[in-house]
């Protein structure tokens, strides 16, 4: 049963367009016309470490739709739901103009639940003001939190919340 599961949900990622990508300690989907970008030209996080950045080929307004991968060690205290809910004070404090314009209860496609945020700002003062939706997963040995920027405003945001919810522990 499990493996006609996963059958599924690898049918479904490449249905959407999206390329499968294994990362320390996690897997995801991301869209297959993206690029994987080093880590190293992307500023220096305030907390964690990147393990995985990938971008759009599109440039939009001198912007590439992204999306970020953060990995800190776990310390057997959180859950992926109260991950994103202590990020949200540090997006206050640390984001320019933040706006929090929506918080969701959701499945990822392994089935463990989660939260995803969906919120306006800007990074630093050289980005332009995006759209944000971010999750988090605790994984046995490391916590991840995913963050996905999009340069357009859109009706909806599902098609980003799937990318995020096929996130997984390996």
């Amino acid at each position: 049963m499990l493996l006609i599961s996963c059958s599924s949900q690898d049918e479904e990622a490449e249905n959407r367009g999206l390329d499968q990508v294994s990362k320390d300690w996690i897997i995801l989907s991301v869209p297959s016309s993206w690029q994987e970008i080093s880590p190293a030209s992307l500023p220096i996080p305030n907390a964690g470490e990147v393990v995985f950045a990938s971008e759009s080929t599109q440039e939009r307004g001198g912007y590439f739709n992204n999306l970020v991968v953060l990995k800190e060690e776990n310390d057997n205290s959180s859950s992926s739901e109260s991950l994103v809910k202590e990020n949200i004070s540090f997006l206050k404090q640390n984001m320019r103009s933040f706006s929090l314009l929506e918080e969701k209860n959701i499945s990822f496609t392994d089935g463990w639940t989660g939260i995803i945020l969906l919120f306006s700002g800007k990074y630093n003062v050289q980005t332009p003001e995006v759209i944000y939706l971010q999750t988090a997963r605790s994984c046995p040995n490391w916590d991840f939190l995913l963050t996905l920027s999009i340069w357009e405003k859109q009706e909806s945001y599902e098609q980003y919340e799937y990318i995020l919810q096929t996130l997984s522990c390996s």
